[in-house]
C-alpha cells in the first residue's frame, strides 16, 4: 500500500477557525455589554487599548533589537573573516 503524501492545508482551512471564533467571542462580548447595562464597554475598551500599546511597544522594540543585532552580527563576521585571512595566511607554503 503506497502512502500519498499529505495535501498543505489551504488558506480557507485556517480561517474558518478564526471567523467563528471571532464570531461567537464577538457575540459574546455584545452579551456581556447587554447584562452588566454598558459597564463592560468600558472594560472591552481598557483591554483593547492595553493590547494596542503592547503590540505597538512590540513592534518598535522588535525593530530597534533588529538593528543591534544586525550591528553586532556585522562586526561579529567582519571580526571571523580576519580572523580566517590570519590563519590561511600562516599556513599557505611560500616560495621565496
Amino acid at each position: 500500500m503506497e502512502r500519498s503524501e499529505p495535501t498543505p492545508p489551504s488558506p480557507r482551512d485556517s480561517l474558518l477557525p478564526l471567523f467563528l471564533v471571532a464570531l461567537v467571542g464577538g457575540g459574546f462580548l455584545v452579551f456581556l455589554i447587554f447584562a452588566s447595562s454598558g459597564f463592560f464597554m468600558y472594560v472591552a475598551a481598557a483591554v483593547l487599548g492595553i493590547g494596542l500599546v503592547g503590540a505597538f511597544r512590540y513592534l518598535v522594540w522588535g525593530h530597534q533589537l533588529t538593528q543591534q543585532v544586525a550591528d553586532e552580527r556585522e562586526r561579529d563576521e567582519t571580526k571571523q573573516r580576519a580572523q580566517d585571512e590570519f590563519i590561511q595566511d600562516k599556513i599557505r607554503p611560500r616560495r621565496f
